[in-house]
């Protein structure tokens, strides 16, 4: 017999499909299932995968696909392909004021577009002071700066903040 599988996206030839048959077979191919990484999240197999037209996300169902091609938090929508169209569209239109010049991204203020400007000159002026990584924003340091921290927050001995 032959052995089918369903993708959300294409294999190429050079890709490596993994594929998890369940304990029992994993045991009796000799593989120590209590050391292998396994995806822990909810898995469901009644439902048909989606994915998203404009980013290729896989996504698990029309409903996945319908949250996640609307509104997010800040009034922004969850895929970050449509949110891209839509500021160029907005500033096309003249519904946004302030529009880049290079990707013509329009935004509500001016401070949104010099803080945007980054990401098209590439200068990376802020640097991490553990390792030899740096970025185009403060925040995306930030983020950068927890991973050396590992989620571990330290707090104040005298104040006790964090």
């Amino acid at each position: 017999g032959q052995i089918y599988y369903r993708a959300i996206k294409d294999i190429t030839q050079s890709m490596e499909l993994l594929v998890w048959y369940g304990d029992g077979y994993a045991m009796d191919l000799g593989i120590k299932v209590e050391i292998v990484d396994k995806f822990l999240g909810y898995e469901c197999h009644t439902n048909e995968g989606s994915s998203c037209v404009l980013c290729k996300l896989g996504l698990d169902g029309e409903e996945e696909l319908e949250d996640h091609l609307g509104m997010g938090d800040r009034h922004q929508y969850r895929c970050g392909v449509k949110q891209d169209l839509e500021m160029v569209r907005m500033g096309q239109t003249g519904e946004r004021k302030h529009v880049c010049k290079v990707c013509k991204k329009g935004f509500k203020i001016q401070a949104g577009m010099i803080r945007h400007s980054a990401v098209h000159t590439k200068v990376k002026a802020h640097h991490c002071n553990l390792c030899d990584k740096s970025y185009s924003t403060a925040w995306a340091l930030s983020q950068h700066m927890k991973a050396h921290n590992f989620g571990v927050k330290h707090e104040c001995e005298e104040c006790g903040k964090r």
